[in-house]
């Protein structure tokens, strides 16, 4: 009986080794490099040894240790503080190994703050003093702009604008400038608000308008000249490009498509893109035939932090079948299991921040995303994705995407965003660019903190959602006949579930 005993202790004990989940930790630095081994927080005291220097080659050690190791090895990756610039996104394709129990972590190291930037830092600043430049800025600007040479730096492609809005194609920003992590402006008039369409000559759709005043007269020498309207409906704004100014009868004229409803008198426009408008503190321009940036900074260029978007995506977490499409993250998770990505902070893009494409229980969290282009994450597809304590803002489109399940079976994707705080988002395209879209079948929305934007805060379209504990307020400032919530026009969208959610301040008019 004891020698059985015995036996049978030495078995178990065997099985709960042959089980356990082993560790892996690999380290990145920006002061690293690609021929260490990756496993040492800091570089050795010979310096033979240390971190590795970039994400890529820290992907490529994960993958390594799970294809031999299977699926009882949990894998860590530390990211040491530091800024790292991206013009390609960071794609994790088919990581994770399918153990929850193991799974693949992406993280901050512990205290410090690590960002995963698409921008490129601009300096060489100097004071505007070119008589024809000088000549063309408001007399206010004179002496208070500065200018940089991108093309110098070697930043070559600066994007160009789009006819984006409602009922437009969702197009990645051109280049856009941040100064101390805030998104500048585009150089406009009227500052703010807005100006109004004086009078439509002919057809609503004709693609002309006249204008009051004789602002517009000033911008004769100007080649590339936009219009933000919502030029109809209060509820339907987009991008315009003018094909020319008849100074004699206070007319523009626009290039196709002329608004989703053509234009309409009384209604609301501003026009940007104009360096003879860079009148005030934070605006900017930029020539696109020298490569030369303009810009009138709140505070002193030198102490000041000044960065150009030129990345169009960082990261992303994407179904396989679909990887040959044009990148528009910063980050992309393509066909993952059981991967998470905490604590980092994802900047500065053209395009999407994060997008999180099939794969199953990944997760996004207690991350920033911040200053993007479109939308700041997005899960599309798979099951029991999260984006999870995520602060996301300033984002050109939306706030975040969520889809997942199929609605002919009605089966459930169960994924979610929760605990975010998601807020000054729709700053390019006003309408219909949520804090949260969410589509498909049995997916939640949670715990969130959304507030100040142009329009809605939560579009719902689909089956078995779940909307519940999300406090709105301060949404719907810039637009009318609007809510803060939507959803409807499709009578097969049932058994949603809205409950315990606080409204509150919101705008419309």
């Amino acid at each position: 009986m004891l020698n059985f005993t015995r036996i049978t202790t030495l078995c178990f004990a065997l099985f709960l080794a042959a089980n356990q989940i082993q560790a892996a930790t690999f380290y990145v630095s920006t002061s690293g490099d690609d021929s260490w081994s990756g496993q040492l927080e800091a570089a050795n005291e010979g310096a033979t040894d240390g971190p590795f220097r970039s994400l890529e080659r820290s992907v490529a050690a994960v993958k390594k240790v799970q294809r031999e190791a299977g699926t009882q090895v949990k894998t860590v990756v530390r990211i040491r503080g530091g800024r790292y610039e991206r013009k390609t996104p960071l794609v994790l394709e088919t990581v994770g190994s399918g153990n929850s129990d193991a799974g693949t972590v992406f993280e901050a190291y512990p205290g410090e703050e690590v960002v995963i930037t698409g921008g490129m830092m601009v300096d060489s600043w100097k004071k505007t003093e070119e008589p024809n430049i000088l000549e063309r800025l408001p007399e206010e600007a004179r002496g208070q702009v500065y200018e940089s040479d991108l093309f110098a730096q070697g930043i070559t492609d600066y994007g160009v604008l789009k006819e984006r809005g409602f009922g437009r194609p969702v197009y990645p920003a051109a280049l856009e400038l941040f100064f101390d992590n805030e998104p500048m402006t585009l150089a406009r008039w009227p500052n703010e608000g807005y100006a109004q369409i004086a009078n439509v000559p002919g057809p609503a759709t004709g693609g002309k308008f006249n204008y009051e005043g004789d602002r517009p007269e000033r911008w004769m020498k100007a080649n590339d000249i936009w219009l933000h309207g919502l030029w109809t409906w209060d509820w339907a704004d987009s991008y315009t490009r003018v094909k020319s100014i008849d100074a004699a009868s206070k007319e523009f004229t626009t290039y196709p498509p002329h608004g989703v409803y053509g234009y309409k008198k009384d209604r609301r426009y501003y026009a940007l893109n104009l360096l003879e408008e860079l009148d005030q503190p934070g605006e900017y321009y930029l020539d696109r035939l020298t490569g030369v940036l303009y810009f009138w900074p709140h505070s002193g260029i030198e102490k000041g932090k000044a960065v150009v978007s030129l990345a169009d995506e960082l990261l992303g977490l994407e179904n396989c079948s679909r990887s040959e499409e044009r990148a528009d993250e910063l980050l992309r998770l393509e066909n993952c299991s059981s991967v998470q990505v905490k604590g980092l902070t994802f900047e500065v893009t053209r395009g999407n921040g994060v997008e999180v494409r099939g794969g199953t229980s990944n997760r996004i969290q207690d991350c920033v995303i911040r200053n993007i282009g479109n939308t700041g994450a997005i899960i599309s597809g798979g099951t029991r994705n999260r984006i999870v304590g995520c602060e996301i803002y300033n984002c050109g489109d939306g706030g975040t995407g969520l889809s997942g399940g199929d609605r002919k079976s009605l089966t459930p994707g169960h994924n979610e965003v929760t605990d975010c705080h998601i807020h000054h988002y729709s700053r390019w395209s006003k309408t219909y660019r949520p804090a949260v879209a969410i589509s498909g079948v049995g997916n939640r929305v949670a715990h969130n903190l959304i507030h100040d934007a142009p329009h809605n805060a939560i579009q719902l379209g689909g089956n078995q959602h779940v909307i519940e504990y999300n406090e709105v307020h301060h949404v719907c400032q810039e637009t009318a006949d609007v809510g803060a919530f939507y959803m409807g026009r499709d009578w097969t969208q049932r058994e949603n579930v809205i409950r315990y959610n606080f409204f509150h301040h919101l705008g419309g008019f």
